[in-house]
């Protein structure tokens, strides 16, 4: 996209780029889901999956668990959060998670405290001693942890790892609770020759888990919570169904037959898993050379590049919303802000079945690096609808 391309687009939407579809943005890396690469839609009529099928359809990567089905990741969460019936001191010890994990938590009474990560960089494989330790003073709950963990920058997990904490578990009456949205790309980030099975095998380990499929299924909605344990699969189908985000035979049948074809399609085609691994690589490649700074090793989804806390005034919507608008404006992409264990970071996510030729990997690189060293110039922008008397947008419109 030209500059002027990119310049009347803006006009058209009144420079405002929250206003621009995703058909506009010549980069767009805010979802997962590609475009051209869409989970194929089923042409029979009246064929509506049934949950034995659509538990068919994800049991390449799901093994023998019990299956319910959500709208969202968030609402699979929630419900599993209540599930889980956590009792006493409701004491939960991670890694790190991610924002609507911990909120579903929050929700359930759970008290997060945080086991130190293992090192070096790359894993975010935890302290097992420090695990231990901490197990025998007692009052755990349960144990999450985040596969391709966003918190540690995609670093992945490790098979061992996850089954000498299952065993810590099982020794100090504790559960086992994996968010495993991106676990085929955790496997590819290990260099896993067989990226379904080797992600199987690390969901077995789990009493519980959880999975966005907008993240590597191919659709933009539907969420799995899986456990071997009838009854959580019990009490989280009831709390989806009570809180109306099931999805199940009474719901319109698109959104299960698009779960059932994306899934299917997916599991059948993991080198999209390792495609984007591989761009991932050539665009952190490609920033070190532009001079960019980014958190290394890149190894599972996005390219994390870390951002000035002062650029992020708690509390300030608005200036969050500025930052990302200018990376837009200079850069063409569209990208969100992560919190991690090192402090803010502009997070690119690129979606499955992405591709850029040389050119479009030159042209990113560039715009962000520009983007990177005139963060204190941002060009002017106007405030979403309702917000134009804000201090900061006040400021910037002027």
């Amino acid at each position: 996209m030209t500059e002027a391309e990119r310049a009347k687009q803006l006009l058209d939407v009144g420079s405002n780029p929250l206003r621009l579809s995703g058909a506009q943005v010549a980069f767009d890396l805010f979802s997962d889901i590609p475009r051209d690469v869409i989970a194929p839609v089923s042409t029979r009529q009246g064929d509506e999956p049934s949950t034995e099928e659509l538990t068919a359809a994800l049991s390449p990567l799901t093994g023998d668990a019990k299956l319910a089905f959500a709208t969202k990741g968030r609402a699979a969460e929630l419900a599993l959060a209540d599930a889980l019936d956590l009792q006493g001191s409701r004491i939960v010890l991670t890694h790190g998670l991610f924002s609507t994990t911990q909120t579903a938590l929050a929700h359930a009474g759970a008290v997060l405290e945080e086991v130190p990560l293992a090192g070096p960089d790359g894993s975010s494989d935890v302290d097992l001693d420090k695990l231990a330790e901490r197990l025998g003073r007692g009052g755990v709950q349960l144990v999450y942890l985040e596969v391709a963990n966003n918190a540690a920058f995609g670093w992945p997990l490790s098979r061992p790892n996850v089954a000498s904490v299952r065993d810590l578990c099982d020794r100090h009456g504790a559960r086992l609770v994996l968010d495993a949205t991106r676990s085929l790309a955790n496997s590819a980030a290990l260099g896993e020759s067989a990226l379904v099975a080797s992600a199987r095998h690390m969901l077995s380990l789990a009493h519980a888990f959880t999975i966005s499929c907008a993240k590597e299924l191919l659709v933009p909605i539907g969420s799995v919570i899986g456990s071997t344990d009838t009854a959580v699969i019990a009490r989280a189908s009831q709390l989806l169904f009570k809180s109306g985000t099931s999805m199940g035979p009474l719901d319109p049948p698109q959104p299960q037959r698009d779960l059932r074809d994306g899934a299917r399609h997916a599991l059948d085609h993991p080198e999209l898993v390792r495609d984007r691994l591989a761009l991932v690589r050539r665009v952190g490649a490609a920033l070190r050379a532009a001079g960019v700074t980014i958190f290394e090793p890149v190894t599972a989804h996005a390219v994390f590049i870390p951002i000035d806390r002062s650029l992020l005034p708690a509390g300030d919507v608005p200036a969050l919303l500025a930052v990302l608008a200018h990376l837009y404006v200079v850069a063409g992409v569209r990208a969100q802000i992560s919190s991690t264990k090192r402090g803010p970071a502009i997070r690119l996510a690129f979606r499955l079945g992405s591709s850029l030729d040389d050119h479009a990997l030159n042209t990113l690189a560039s715009g962000v690096a520009a983007w990177a060293s005139r963060i204190q110039d941002r060009v002017p922008l106007r405030a979403i609808d309702g917000q134009v008397e804000v201090a900061y947008f006040r400021k910037l419109t002027r």
